[in-house]
């Protein structure tokens, strides 16, 4: 039995957010090489079409769709339920379901593989080196390394109806990721109307303005009705594109995403990523963000090495101490230099080995308790040595 007809009021504006129901990035060469082999993994997935089918967005059709459209529960003879979708376009009644959506976007529509559960969730997140605790409601892509923010990203922006909270992974996302991991299929269809079925709502009335999954409505109706922008009262000339997320994503990643870990993926995913002919993964490779600050500092001060973190045997406590400021090094000089002129005096080093600039050119400062006698005379026998040595000095040169 169809439900009983309700619109959404034609003088409300609809619109399509930004960044919901994207296109993935169709080709390995608009990927940097860290990418590559994530973006072909999973353009050649079970979910490949779903990722990169682009039709023509039809205004009216959409605006059709989300004005008149309703969810339906209903009763299997089993005594299990389902969920079908109706709505009127055009003046044409359509209607589907699961089934349908399997169908128009390439999914097979039976013999499918059970979604992950929570505890093989964690089980997967500690493979990838998720780095902080695990709470399947609460995981985050600033906890996984670049590559796998990447997956992430792109499974939500295609899947999810949402417009905010990328940084959230959602069990959509995670559940997506599992089954491609270890080559299963799940359905997919089924992921795909119970989201949609959450923004439409039971009635029309408190459906907000913001139409999703633009691209998956178009493709099932074309499916149902491969003429349908021409049914009467469409203006097909009002037409709108689907955008890609190849523009808008790797920027955010490079500098969000820096989680030191080594890249861990599945066997079957190490296995695929073999039979690619282009850059593979560095498994091995630890934080990119260390490797990053610390070619930076070479370049940024190249006369001045890298101390080693190991110490050589014949170090001394005092060696193993982080190393000085410049200007720190600039006074340690100095004192250097002092202690450099007061051994031409007492231990005889050759004449002219010191700088004619040195401290003890200076006049001392008198001091501000008066000397005894003796001291005095000390003094001054010291300073007549100096000056003494210094001329001697400056005749050989």
């Amino acid at each position: 039995m169809a439900p009983k007809s309700q619109t959404v009021s034609s003088s409300i504006p609809l619109t399509i957010p930004k960044e919901t129901n994207l296109l993935t990035i169709p080709s390995e060469a608009e990927a940097k090489p860290r990418y590559k082999c994530f973006v072909r993994f999973l353009n050649t997935s079970y979910l490949s079409q779903a990722l990169t089918l682009n039709p023509t967005l039809y205004v009216d059709v959409l605006e059709g769709f989300w004005r008149t459209a309703l969810v339906s529960t209903m009763a299997r003879e089993d005594g299990t339920s389902f969920q079908e979708v109706t709505c009127s376009i055009g003046g044409k009644h359509f209607q589907f379901g699961e089934k349908e959506i399997n169908e128009a976007l390439g999914f097979k529509v039976a013999g499918h593989d059970q979604e992950a559960t929570d505890a093989q969730i964690v089980d997967f997140m500690t493979l990838i080196r998720y780095a902080d605790e695990i709470d399947t409601g609460k995981l985050n892509k600033k906890f996984v390394r670049r590559e796998w923010s990447f997956l992430f990203d792109a499974l939500q922006k295609v899947f999810l109806c949402r417009k905010t909270g990328w940084d959230h992974i959602s069990h959509i996302a995670v559940k997506l990721a599992y089954s491609l991991a270890y080559n299963q299929e799940i359905n997919v269809g089924a992921i795909i109307l119970k989201e949609l079925a959450q923004r439409l709502g039971r009635t029309v009335r408190g459906r907000g303005n913001d139409i999703f999954y633009p691209r998956f409505i178009q493709v099932i109706l074309n499916s149902l009705d491969a003429n349908i922008h021409e049914l009467e009262g469409i203006d097909n000339t009002k037409m709108a594109y689907s955008k890609s997320m190849s523009k808008i994503l790797f920027g955010s990643l490079d500098t969000r995403n820096q989680v030191d870990v080594i890249l861990s993926v599945t066997k079957h995913m190490q296995d695929t990523f073999e039979s690619y002919p282009l850059d593979k993964p560095i498994y091995h490779e630890l934080s990119w963000t260390g490797k990053a600050k610390t070619e930076g500092a070479a370049q940024s001060i190249p006369s001045l090495p890298i101390p080693s973190s190991n110490p050589t045997e014949n170090t001394t406590v005092e060696d193993r101490q982080p190393s000085a400021s410049i200007s720190q090094k600039v006074d340690v000089t100095k004192k250097k230099s002092k202690k450099r002129a007061l051994a031409v005096i007492n231990d005889s080093v050759e004449i002219g080995s010191e700088d004619p600039e040195s401290p003890l050119t200076r006049q001392r400062k008198k001091s501000k308790s008066k000397p005894t006698t003796e001291s005095s005379q000390q003094d001054s026998d010291v300073e007549k040595g100096v000056h003494l040595l210094l001329s001697m000095a400056s005749q050989q040169e």
